[in-house]
């Protein structure tokens, strides 16, 4: 669950199912920002990743939204759609 942390992770890759420290992963530059946070693009254990940052703050009261969109990419496994790899919450 959402708790008091400032944003939410979530690493697109490779599937993995648990969440991970962010000290796994060494971020570069902004790929793009929306409504409710920024994709950076990053250095993890896998290699690079995208990784959506969702900050807290800009989805309370909808945060059955965030695990509902991380249920549904965990879920697909297509060679043109992103994979889902893991997530973690932050405190900072």
């Amino acid at each position: 669950m959402i708790g008091s942390a400032s944003s939410l992770i979530v690493i697109y890759s490779l599937l993995y199912l648990t969440p991970v420290p962010r000290s796994n992963y060494r971020f570069g530059k902004t790929l793009g920002a929306g409504t409710y946070g920024i994709v950076r693009e990053a250095d993890g254990p896998q290699g690079k990743c995208a990784v959506k940052i969702i900050l807290k703050k800009n989805v309370r009261g909808n945060e059955q939204m965030v695990y509902d969109e991380m249920e549904m990419l965990q879920r697909m496994h297509h060679p043109h759609i992103v994979k889902f790899h893991e997530w973690f919450e932050s405190k900072v």
